[in-house]
């Protein structure tokens, strides 16, 4: 069967990306909340921003399988389609990282020690910089498609990219600073308490480690 040119070339490729990075953006939202209703006791609170979390996660998911099986791979793209596919791939851990960290903080009732706190939400802060960096290059996309990954928008995005990689550079100088403090609060803290800490942090950092690689994916489309 004949497929006419619209259907061989399709819409824009980076259209239903960018969509499922909004509802990554949707889920990441909920990060420093999270930690705030822990700040407070308040566990209701908590429990409402998991159901979010999730709920935000399985709409990511829903656009992830759409685009999925939306792009066919007699499709002609101007980009390959396997970059296309790890590009959504990497998206999408962001949104599996925020989910993997309400899971840990709600194995256990988990306090803020005052002596880690303004540690703590610094480095969530940075890894939510992160994340809106690679937001905002993914919202670029179809800019640099139209000027065939070249010229002044293709090196404004390759700026963005290296701001990307000094932003998840300063989270992870964060995450070691708190994770530091942490274990000088050893005598202060549970042993339990001390590693599942040092658990919740690491995943935080992912947050921001599969935000930095979403950049690292696209300078790959130039190439």
């Amino acid at each position: 069967m004949r497929r006419s040119l619209s259907e061989l070339f399709g819409r824009s490729p980076f259209e239903p990306l960018q969509e499922h990075g909004e509802r990554v953006k949707d889920t990441v939202q909920y990060l420093r909340p999270l930690f705030e209703s822990i700040d407070e006791g308040d566990e209701e609170k908590f429990k409402e921003l998991c159901i979010n979390i999730n709920q935000a996660e399985h709409e990511a998911d829903i656009v992830k399988n759409r685009f999925r099986s939306e792009t066919p791979k007699w499709l002609f793209l101007p980009v390959n389609r396997r970059d296309l596919l790890e590009l959504l791939s990497t998206q999408d851990s962001v949104a599996d990282k925020v989910q993997d960290v309400a899971v840990l903080l709600g194995f256990r009732e988990l306090k803020i020690h005052k002596e880690m706190k303004e540690g703590l939400f610094e480095f969530v802060d940075r890894v939510l910089d992160t994340c809106d960096k690679s937001s905002e290059i993914i919202n670029r996309l179809d800019e640099i498609l139209e000027s065939s990954f070249g010229g002044r928008e293709a090196e404004r995005v390759l700026a963005m990219i290296a701001e990307l990689g000094e932003l998840e550079h300063e989270s992870d100088e964060a995450g070691k600073r708190v994770a530091k403090k942490v274990f000088e609060l050893e005598e202060k803290l549970d042993p339990v308490s001390v590693i599942m800490w040092s658990r919740v942090l690491t995943r935080v950092g992912d947050v921001a480690n599969h935000a930095e690689n979403i950049g690292n994916h696209i300078r790959l489309l130039f190439t």
